[in-house]
Order: C-alpha cells, then structure tokens, then sequence
C-alpha cells in the first residue's frame, strides 16, 4: 500500500527585530530628517523603500535623492559596492519612481508583501504612494506594465552591488549636459502663465530631468549650473552632450581654455566625461565635465571612446 503526501511549503521565518525596526524607521522618516528639497532631479520623489518575499525571506531596498542606499534582508544588511554606475542606477530608480508613481495608490501604511510578491512604496514630498503585485505579473507583462522599469531599476541595483554587473540597459541620456539651441524661458511650474525664473539664449548649458504632461502639454525638469531649476516645454530644442572614456595615459584639466590657467584636476585613463556643446568653432579646447562635477577644458585632440 503506498501513500501519498503533500509537500507542505516551509512558513516564512519570522523577521528580526532589527529588521522590523529598521523597516518601521524608515517608513517613518521624512524629507526633512534627511535635509532633502525637491529639484530639478527629483521635483516630486524623495525616497524609496522596495520589499521583495522570496518565500524563505525577503529583501529590502532603500534609496534616497540624497544618494543613501541600504539593502537588508531578516539576517542582517548587506554592504553597498563602491561603483561608480551605481549613482547612474540610484538617478535612475529615482527617474522612474517620478514617472510612476501617481499611478501607486495613496497609503499611509506599507505592509510587508506576500510570497511571491513585491511592494514599491515611494516617498514623496506629499506623502506615500504604494503597490504590491506578484513578480510573476511583472515578469509576463515583458516592460508593459506601469511599474516595469521601476522594477527594472530594483533589480539592477542589486545585481551590481552582488555581481558588478547589470541586468537591464538603462537610458541615461536625460542625465547628461546640454544646451539649447533657441531662445527660450524656465519656467517656475509646468505652466505658460507661471513666472518665469530666467530666459535662455542659445548656448546656454542645462541638466533635463523628468518630463510630464500637463493639460496636454510635455514639460520637462531643467536644472542649471547654477543650481536654479524649473520647467522648460518639450518641444524645446537641445543639443546632449557626448559622454566619452578618456583613452589617452593622463590629462590635465584646466579651468580656462589656457595651460596658463588653474589647474582644475587630473584625469587617468578610462575616466569616463561628458563633452559640453559650447557653440565654439576652437577646436583646440574642449570643455568637458566629470563624474564628480568638476568642470573645465582640455586639449581638444584628447582621445576618447564613447561609452
């Protein structure tokens, strides 16, 4: 005689209480404990808490504009990789929760998800807007779903920091400099009738951020050098800029289009730049940006591969 059993799935261990406190902290935390203020960058979003259940466990993710990253599971927090991509992927988790998360609903709770579930909970200047669907609805919608590229974004953060590798292409291009091409105004909220907060010429260089339709109309976040920000029509034209790995041993960086003026830093080969469109017909300089912000000129037969 033979008999048959169920395999019975193992309950979900219960979570620590560092876990459970860590988690109800940050769900707790506001804008002004992190002295974070809405920008060109992030106008609406200011933090993100993602919880995945695997059903032996569950992982949580936590980002902030501020460039706080923390990821920890029932058994303790796992240590953040040094990468420079990874402020790339941080920009771009932030980007997406901007496009989604009017589409999340209203809460002013964040329960953990079931099994086989995972929840956004995004943190916004106005309050929490939250979700929680089955990961295998997001792995069959391939990219249609609204929260696709957030999860997208998710995932490839923890593939860097466990693998130093990513898992899904990701469009950065907003994030580079630009310039415009025409006359136009910054405006102070995505409005023709708002005040303007300056006039721009061409020339002019400018960070684009988030876009969004209002009344029918697309306006996007532009951040200036300045720091200022605001809202430009989509319609405006720009030029990006052309974002290169140095290929060449050392370059000099100078503060002026001069060798007789200010040293600014060195760069080493492979340090990747952005190539700022300046309007200048000299091509003897070019001027260049860094990944840590640093600005300035360097000779204009540098050898460079796009990255």
């Amino acid at each position: 005689m033979f008999s048959f059993f169920s395999k019975k799935e193992k309950p979900l261990p219960e979570p620590s209480g560092q876990y459970i406190n860590l988690r109800n902290l940050l769900l707790k935390s506001t804008s002004e404990q992190f002295n974070i203020q809405p920008s060109g960058k992030h106008p609406e979003v200011w933090g993100i808490l993602v919880d995945e259940n695997f059903g032996k466990h569950i992982q949580s993710l936590w980002v902030t504009a501020d460039g706080r990253i923390r990821i920890f599971q029932f058994a303790g927090e796992s240590s953040i990789r040094e990468d420079s991509r990874m402020a790339d992927l941080l920009r771009w988790i932030l980007f997406n929760a901007e496009l989604c998360y009017s589409s999340l609903t209203p809460t002013v709770e964040c329960p953990l998800p079931a099994s086989g579930y995972i929840r956004f909970s995004i943190f916004t200047f106005t309050g929490i807007y939250t979700s929680e669907i089955e990961v295998r609805e997001l792995a069959i919608s391939k990219g249609k779903h609204v929260l696709a590229n957030l999860n997208n974004s998710y995932h490839n953060i923890l593939f860097l920091n466990n693998w130093g590798k990513l898992q899904f292409p990701i469009n950065i291009s907003f994030f580079k400099p630009c310039t415009v091409v025409e006359q136009t105004k910054i405006y102070s909220k995505p409005d023709l009738n708002s005040t303007p907060i300056i006039e721009l010429t061409p020339g002019n260089q400018l960070e684009l951020g988030v876009g969004k339709d209002v009344a029918g109309m697309e306006w996007i976040t532009a951040t200036l050098p300045s720091g200022q920000w605001g809202y430009i029509p989509g319609t405006t034209e720009i030029n990006f800029a052309l974002r290169l790995s140095l290929f060449e041993r050392k370059v000099i960086v100078y503060s002026e289009p001069s060798t007789q003026s200010a040293v600014i830093t060195h760069m080493k080969k492979n340090t990747v730049y952005d190539v700022i469109p300046s309007g200048s017909q000299d091509k003897k300089w070019v001027k260049i940006r860094d990944s840590a912000g640093n600005e300035g000129f360097i000779d204009g037969q540098t050898r460079g591969k796009r990255v």
